[in-house]
């Protein structure tokens, strides 16, 4: 008997009041939750590669492209709610789905929380408006939807046990809405999806397998509906999942980065006492349910794992976002003390993975809750007086683009090479891209070609505007390499300034040709000599050993190197992705820039040439040590129209120049002629293609330190007539540093001369001005070779 009745039944009254309490606030804290997960106060549109990209799968949606065929990438038409930028044509899109998603998480965090945790969802927003990447909201909430069918799944005896009433099933069909969008937002999410719901299903059918198929058709049909919903051919639905294996597979190689180890460590060792401890409180001992829930479980932190360290930059903060919602989730859920630990244990992994990306204090942590608090309430105002704002805000965004990359006005349609779209729908161009949007992702063969066979079709764009910019410092050529040969030969430049080349397609052209290949066996960190006939494509087929693929699918293996040995004596090194070296690409010459990229096509032998090459490998056991290489000569008509654009023409000098009485000697030297090292002053020069390529400095007076006003080169002509070129500055620290003058002028010049017009040049001199009078470098080169070419 209870010697104190009264007192029991204050407790229990004082207990449900608590609960009580503790549900309501609770409630508040999932209604908070959603605001911060809608997109009530979008971004606007920007420039550069990831806002590019984002604003690209909007245009797309927008202009009725067919995801999974016109556009190859790994976000789907739900993209927006990813990443809430704004559009007019989509934001009623974005809005939609992303209440969908965000009463899903809500619902999933408030039904999965047992009775003497439900405190713990109080720290659901605060996590929500802390975090960086939006990735991990969506990689837990599978495994939340996992957790909800084990709850409802378990033995009523069992601690998780969650009586499945009505209100509970409909807040799990809710959630099962929400995964199920999840692979139309971003392909790549299909294999957390897909793993849970399975896991999920076998569940469910132990119990009832009517309730079984009813769960996997809901998961069926949601996503059919909501592609239909936005404008998207039911039949086109399996090629959009089916287009997502070649983007999937080939990133870990492509897109590695590595960065501090100590970050993926600790993130393994947090995972590893999480995992442990809510097996041995949870799992252990309560049968099959359970330990789908552990399996469930650990290939969610394994996908956090890849998604977060594969590519080791800011991704890192998706593993430790990640890790730190898990964290809260399983806290949540197991009823005991240890959820104190799981929550500590997270917590400080979570702060010390965010931290080796940057310095995170306690204070940016309450700036970023307050920004979300703010921007859900700036949200809230902007959103109740219409769309008008966000419209006004968007065409703003678009101007300021417009300003900082403005583009001429072309007609007809409109591709931009590499990544920077967000420059083409700014300008409200018709934009007819490629399907992999941006050139970085077309990283397997696949990829590429389909990009090269898209500039074959009637849908290639009439321009294209080009500019060579690889990222993580990838061998330049190796980026839409299929491609490159087909922008040579059906486009021609039509102008070109500091941003972009401006290529217009021809009205007829030839496919562009190779002559016979050539195949030899490369070895591993040893060079490869490149045949010496003009500009060479290369095939290289590389294979992993058995230890290479499973690091590959474990984690990633150290990224490889290719250097390349120059005409001019350099040694050029550069990241090599061997799943894009399978295809053929431009590897001689060296084309680092829009000005090699113009010379090359304009047949201005001013390119380095590539005399051998080799494959840096760090552990010889990842691949296999000998490769094939297949050379091919790539012929290219010249585009001569642009010679003169590029190259230094003959124009009157100065009249000081033409008085050799005022004449003195300076100190000269000159470098380098048509790309090769000169033997001494009076070594012979070889014109090639009606071209002189020269390099080297003047100073007028060394002793004084005066550097040149300007650099004259003189050639003169076998009827001693005087064709006089002004030479482009070059900075030369090294020259500066040498004569102890490190603020004398520029002495460095450089410049490509055309002589197409001398018919035959003979001898080349060189003058040094400062202060109207001419410095003579006192060498007098003789020129080998005629100047006239066929135009």
């Amino acid at each position: 008997m209870n010697a104190n009745p009264h007192r029991s039944q204050t407790q229990i009254i004082a207990r449900s009041g608590a609960n009580l309490a503790s549900r309501v606030i609770a409630t508040v804290a999932l209604c908070v939750t959603f605001l911060l997960l809608m997109p009530l106060y979008p971004a606007q549109v920007s420039d550069g590669l990831d806002s590019s990209w984002a604003y690209a799968v909007n245009e797309a949606l927008a202009r009725h492209l067919v995801f999974g065929r016109d556009l190859i990438f790994t976000f789907g038409p739900l993209a927006s709610v990813y990443t809430h930028l704004y559009h007019p044509a989509t934001d009623g899109v974005m809005l939609t789905f992303s209440a969908f998603f965000a009463l899903g998480l809500c619902l999933a965090f408030g039904l999965i929380a047992t009775p003497g945790r439900v405190w713990l969802i109080w720290f659901l927003p605060v996590v929500i408006a802390a975090i960086t990447y939006p990735d991990a909201k969506f990689l837990v909430l599978p495994f939340l939807l996992l957790m909800l069918v084990a709850r409802v799944g378990v033995d009523e005896e069992h601690p998780l046990y969650l009586r499945p009433n009505w209100p509970v099933q409909l807040g799990i069909g809710i959630v099962t809405v929400a995964v199920a969008l999840l692979p139309l937002i971003k392909g790549s999410f299909s294999a957390v999806v897909g793993a849970n719901c399975l896991f999920a299903f076998l569940i469910i059918a132990t119990r009832n397998k009517r309730a079984a198929f009813l769960f996997a058709a809901f998961l069926f049909v949601v996503p059919c509906l909501a592609w239909i919903a936005v404008g998207q051919p039911i039949l086109a639905l399996p090629n959009f999942f089916l287009a997502q294996k070649p983007i999937i597979s080939g990133y870990t190689e492509a897109m590695s980065l590595h960065g501090p180890t100590d970050a993926w460590v600790a993130f393994l060792t947090v995972s590893v006492i999480v995992f442990g401890t809510f097996y041995i409180r949870v799992v252990r001992r309560h049968g099959i349910t359970a330990h789908l829930l552990a399996l469930g479980l650990a290939l969610t932190v394994f996908i956090a794992f890849k998604a977060g360290f594969v590519r080791h930059d800011a991704h890192a903060y998706i593993a430790a976002d990640t890790l730190l919602l898990l964290g809260l989730c399983l806290a949540i859920t197991m009823n005991s003390r240890l959820s104190a630990l799981v929550v500590a244990i997270t917590l400080c992994g979570w702060f010390y993975i965010s931290n080796t990306v940057a310095p995170l204090s306690v204070h940016e942590i309450g700036q970023r809750i307050e920004q979300s608090a703010v921007f859900a309430g700036e949200g809230i105002k902007v959103r109740s007086s219409g769309s008008s704002i966000l419209e006004a805000s968007f065409r703003e965004s678009e101007t300021a683009i417009r300003t900082a990359s403005p583009l001429p006005n072309v007609a007809g349609t409109v591709d931009l090479y590499p990544y920077d779209l967000a420059t083409v729908f700014a300008h409200h161009l018709a934009w007819s891209g490629r399907p992999i949007l941006q050139s970085y992702s077309a990283y397997t063969s696949g990829l590429l070609d389909l990009n090269a066979r898209h500039l074959l079709t009637d849908r290639a764009p009439a321009n294209v505007f080009f500019t060579v910019a690889p990222i993580d410092n990838r061998l330049p050529s190796l980026d839409d390499s299929s491609s490159w040969p087909i922008l040579m030969s059906a486009y021609s430049v039509r102008g070109f300034d500091s941003r972009y080349i401006q290529l217009e397609r021809k009205a007829s052209f030839a496919p562009p040709i190779t002559g016979p290949q050539s195949q030899v066996t490369g070895t591993l960190n040893e060079f490869v000599a490149v045949p010496a006939n003009g500009p060479t494509m290369a095939a290289i087929q590389m294979d992993m050993t058995l230890v290479g693929r499973l690091g590959m699918t474990a984690f990633k293996l150290p990224t490889l190197a290719i250097e390349l040995k120059l005409d001019d004596g350099r040694v050029i090194t550069h990241r090599y992705i061997p799943n894009l070296g399978q295809n053929s690409f431009l590897l001689s010459p060296y084309v680092s820039s829009d000005d090699d990229f113009l010379k090359l096509v304009a047949g201005i032998p001013d390119v380095p040439h590539v005399q051998a090459f080799r494959i840096v490998v760090p552990h010889l056991a990842l691949w296999k040590s000998h490769f094939q290489v297949t050379f091919a000569p790539l012929h290219i008509e010249s585009q001569n129209q642009i010679r003169r654009l590029l190259l230094i023409q003959s124009v009157v000098p100065p009249p000081f120049l033409y008085n050799s009485s005022e004449q003195s000697f300076a100190k000269c030297y000159l470098d380098r002629a048509n790309g090769h090292p000169m033997a001494g002053p009076s070594s012979s020069v070889a014109i090639n293609g009606g071209t002189l390529s020269v390099q080297g400095w003047t100073i007028p007076s060394a002793g004084d330190g005066i550097g040149p006003d300007s650099t004259w080169l003189d050639v003169i002509d076998e009827d001693g007539i005087h064709h006089f070129f002004p030479a482009s500055e070059q900075d030369r620290p090294d020259v500066r540093a040498a004569f102890k003058h490190p603020n004398m002028k520029n002495p460095g010049f450089r410049g490509v001369l055309d002589l197409s017009s001398i018919r035959t040049p003979r001898q080349l001199k060189i003058y040094s001005t400062s202060g109207n009078k001419a410095f003579s470098c006192n060498m007098n080169l003789p020129l080998l070779g005629s100047g006239i070419t066929n135009n």
